[in-house]
C-alpha cells in the first residue's frame, strides 16, 4: 500500500473518530414515582429498570418508607420496569422515558 494511500486511511479514520467523539449522548432523564399495595407504600421493594440500547444499564434501587423511587441519568426510551418485595416478582412492565424528569407511580 502505497504512502498516500495510507495517509488517506489514517486520515479517514481520524476523522471518523473524532465525529463519533463529538456525537452528542442520548438524553438522560429522572425517573421516580411511588409505589403502593392495597392503599399502603410499599416500603423496601427492589425496583430495576434495563433499556435495550447500546451502551444502556441496568438501574436498581429501593423504595424508601414512603414507597418512593428514584433513578437519574436514565436514557431516554422504553425501559423494562421489574418490582420485587420480599425475593418475589410481584411487577413486570414498561414505562417509556421521553422527558427530562418522568413519573411512573403504581398502585398494586
Amino acid at each position: 500500500m502505497s504512502n498516500s494511500r495510507r495517509w488517506a486511511s489514517a486520515t479517514s479514520a481520524v476523522a471518523m473518530l473524532a465525529a463519533l467523539a463529538m456525537a452528542s449522548p442520548a438524553a438522560a432523564a429522572t425517573l421516580s414515582g411511588a409505589i403502593t399495595a392495597n392503599g399502603h407504600a410499599l416500603e423496601s421493594a427492589v425496583v430495576s429498570i434495563y433499556v435495550n440500547a447500546p451502551g444502556a444499564r441496568k438501574f436498581v434501587t429501593i423504595t424508601n418508607a414512603a414507597g418512593v423511587y428514584r433513578f437519574t441519568n436514565v436514557l431516554n426510551g422504553p425501559h423494562i420496569v421489574i418490582i420485587e418485595k420480599d425475593g418475589r416478582r410481584i411487577y413486570q412492565g414498561m414505562v417509556n422515558v421521553q422527558v427530562s424528569s418522568a413519573r411512573f407511580d403504581l398502585a398494586l
